[in-house]
């Protein structure tokens, strides 16, 4: 994937041809300091989903680090959760 690297003004110029074409990101920069990425929205979506998965991944991850419940005591704690106030 090749880094294509442009600046806000030429972005801003040349912006609707730029989306219609884009397939790889395009690194946007101001004054010489990068500030934004363009990417397809597939690719955005993608990634969302991606790192989804991630974190859920890690949440599984870091609940087998706590220790184990029994069958009762795990019972008694929904019991005592879900009885009328």
């Amino acid at each position: 994937m090749p880094t294509r690297i442009l600046n806000v003004s030429e972005v801003r110029q040349r912006f609707t041809d730029l989306v219609r074409k884009l397939d790889d990101p395009i690194y946007v920069t101001v004054y010489g300091k990068p500030q934004a990425v363009v990417v397809r929205y597939d690719t955005y979506e993608a990634m969302l989903e991606r790192i989804e998965e991630l974190e859920d991944s890690l949440a599984v991850l870091m609940r087998r680090e706590e220790p184990a419940t029994d069958w009762e005591t795990f019972e008694a704690e929904l019991d005592a959760v879900s009885a009328p106030a």
